[in-house]
């Protein structure tokens, strides 16, 4: 390519760097983050495909291969560039076990119309915040130590021991839902349009009593006053540190965005109200009325 005086491998460079038409900006380290991203899943370079299997890797080849003529591997309009069968078979074992979302973005990073025409097409910083944090929160820990993906925190079965994971509760956001488990939180990129700044402030956090793991309940980590409501309608304010009970049908507000809780089908709502049968809310200023029996906060898992 064109003499720049940048120094780097073109491996990790926007094509439009490597052909010498820009000089490295945030849209070119928005494409080489991209490419580690890709490289830390599939552990293959999303550029060197059937392509880069010549002989020797002259100059030219690689401005062509990383630059003029840069095709992903997993290109949906284009193969030939494809992964080989048996030299890329990591990629080939990844790729289609990866959500949708993920495979969406990545190909939204290293499409033709992102990479040769239009950088500003390249998703942003924001949305890479958005899709790896939804992707972390939808895998959970079995009880023999393996990690599982959960598809909108769903109960799954772990593919190590066989064992079914139950997740009794999902925590419904707008666009997708996740695991409601012990630990899990909830991010501000979750509710929806936020700053990148602002994107990964926990909002709230899935806590368990230590005595009773079952009974789980979302802690308020903001400044802000919860509205939760009840299927039938009754409302109680939920203020910092206050705990909205994991029950079904509850929904509460959370910078103008809703939160439902969903009990999943096939799971008994075991922590209704005894009396009523309704999911009532508690005032959670105090963890031990989950209970009855006043106890130290310490009992609670914080």
């Amino acid at each position: 390519g064109t003499e720049t005086g940048i120094v780097g491998k073109p491996r990790y460079m926007a094509p439009e760097i490597v052909t010498g038409k820009n000089m490295p900006d945030k849209l070119s380290d928005l494409f080489s983050m991209s490419v580690i991203l890709f490289i830390l899943f599939c552990m293959t370079h999303p550029l060197e495909g059937k392509r880069s299997l010549a002989p020797c890797m002259t100059p030219p080849l690689q401005e062509r291969l990383y630059g003029s003529e840069a095709l992903f591997i997993m290109d949906e309009t284009n193969n030939s560039n494809a992964p080989h069968p048996v030299i890329h078979k990591n990629v080939n074992l990844v790729w289609y076990c990866l959500p949708s979302y993920m495979r969406e973005i990545f190909q939204k990073a290293f499409s033709q119309k992102s990479m040769l025409e239009n950088p500003n097409a390249r998703p942003k910083e924001i949305d890479w915040i958005k899709a790896l944090v939804r992707f972390r929160s939808e895998i959970v820990q079995c009880s023999c130590g393996n990690e599982i993906f959960t598809e909108s925190g769903k109960p799954c079965k772990c593919e190590k021991c066989g064992k079914k994971i139950e997740i009794p509760f999902r925590i419904v956001f707008n666009e997708y839902a996740v695991a409601g488990v012990a630990d899990s939180r909830i991010y501000r990129c979750q509710l929806g349009v936020c700053r990148p700044e602002d994107a990964l402030k926990p909002v709230g956090r899935v806590i368990a009593k230590k005595d009773k793991p079952n009974m789980l309940g979302v802690r308020n980590l903001t400044d802000q006053i919860w509205n939760a409501v009840t299927p039938s309608g009754k409302s109680k304010a939920v203020g910092k540190d206050e705990i909205i009970p994991l029950k079904d049908g509850i929904s509460f507000v959370v910078s103008d965005s809703e939160i439902k809780i969903v009990l999943e089908r096939g799971y008994a709502s075991f922590i209704a109200d005894e009396k009523t049968g309704e999911a009532a809310l508690i005032d959670c200023s105090s963890i031990y009325i989950w209970d009855k029996v006043p106890q130290s906060r310490g009992n609670a898992s914080i």
